[in-house]
């Protein structure tokens, strides 16, 4: 085998490995991860482990994300150590602002985006639309 065929093997190898990490990994929502419709999510596997639609419906149901919009402020209450998790929409291009913790994250017009991170530090937090300077949450990390 040459140089050149191993080299481009390897390659080819990473690029496949790289591939099915980004497919396989599991969707956190952090920070800013967009799930796969249904109809993308495959329904065969090999061996015993179960089809990625039966894990999803095996794991155990949380309440729905906080939705936060212009025009009401919300409060999201958790304890230090704990992930926080909510959605930000809003009807213009702006700018979802989570200050103290300083992760911000464009908002396209009528488009929605999530938020998930662990609560660091307790306090209390102001989240706002940043262009349109209007606070739409209120983030308390008790401890």
């Amino acid at each position: 085998m040459t140089r050149a065929t191993r080299l481009a093997l390897v390659v080819g190898a990473a690029v496949l490995a790289a591939a099915a990490f980004a497919l396989l990994r599991p969707n956190d929502e952090e920070e800013g991860g967009a799930a796969r419709p249904a109809s993308q999510t495959e329904q065969t596997t090999s061996g015993d482990e179960p089809a990625p639609a039966q894990r999803e419906a095996e794991r155990p149901s949380r309440p729905a994300e906080p939705v936060l919009r212009p025009g009401r402020v919300r409060t999201i209450e958790v304890r230090s150590g704990e992930r926080v998790r909510f959605e930000v929409r809003s009807p213009r291009v702006d700018e979802a602002h989570v200050h103290g913790y300083e992760l911000l994250k464009p908002v396209p017009a009528g488009a929605t985006v999530r938020f998930s991170f662990r609560a660091g530090f307790e306090g209390e937090f102001e989240i706002e639309l940043e262009q349109s300077k209007e606070q739409i949450g209120t983030l308390v990390v008790m401890p």
